[in-house]
């Protein structure tokens, strides 16, 4: 077993990695018809690509999903970023997945990709 596996496996090591901020998916353009919808300036150009990863995920995977803003006052800096494992359940989007725990309990509200990674045993 080499040392990326290892890491790639090691439960802390996962719970306490930082939580991406790139999107899980190629930004879309989204048509907004008002007031401007005929005006087009474009003034940066292209911009690059970048080699980010798409994060896609099939029923079954096991996650973990990226913890809530903490209350006001208290300190989680020691804590786990992570919380977790999760079994997704289903897709319910392009990127928005429903969970539910190890234990086959539903967890009310569907998860993005982007507070998501997948956890490996």
């Amino acid at each position: 077993m080499d040392a990326q596996d290892n890491m790639r496996r090691c439960d802390s090591c996962q719970r306490h990695a930082t939580i991406p901020h790139q999107p899980p998916h190629e930004m879309v353009n989204m048509l907004y018809p008002i007031p401007f919808y005929e005006w087009e300036v474009d003034i940066v150009g292209d911009l690059p690509r970048t080699s980010g990863s798409k994060r896609q995920f099939l029923v079954g995977d096991l996650m973990l999903r990226a913890r809530q803003a903490s209350a006001h006052g208290k300190s989680r800096k020691l804590e786990s970023s992570w919380d977790g494992p999760y079994i997704i359940r289903r897709i319910a989007g392009l990127v928005m997945y429903e969970l539910e725990t190890l234990e086959g309990r539903y967890v009310p509200t569907s998860w993005n990709a982007c507070h998501m990674r997948k956890y490996y045993v």
